[in-house]
């Protein structure tokens, strides 16, 4: 179904979506971290401190800006380039 009504062979479409696995392992392993780093966090006048890279090598996790996480990925492309709603 993956390639219905395209005339892509296996190895030009194994990337991108051997990349969106990948993605989707990050993304996962990054809330995980970020819930771990957060709930430890000092807070300053009532407002809980930025999370920063470095709070994710510390923890050996990647650290995802916000336009390279999944659910961000996820609601702008299927806006931008038209492919309509993607299951999770």
């Amino acid at each position: 179904m993956l390639r219905a009504g395209s005339k892509l062979t296996s190895n030009q479409y194994c990337m991108p979506v051997l990349g969106l696995i990948f993605l989707r392992y990050a993304y996962s392993r990054f809330k995980m971290v970020e819930a771990e780093i957060l709930k430890n966090r000092p807070s300053r006048g009532g407002r809980v401190m930025p999370v920063e890279a470095s709070d994710f090598a510390a923890k050996s996790a990647l650290f995802l800006p916000k336009e390279a996480q999944y659910d961000y990925l996820l609601k702008n492309l299927s806006k931008d380039f038209g492919i309509g709603s993607l299951d999770r």
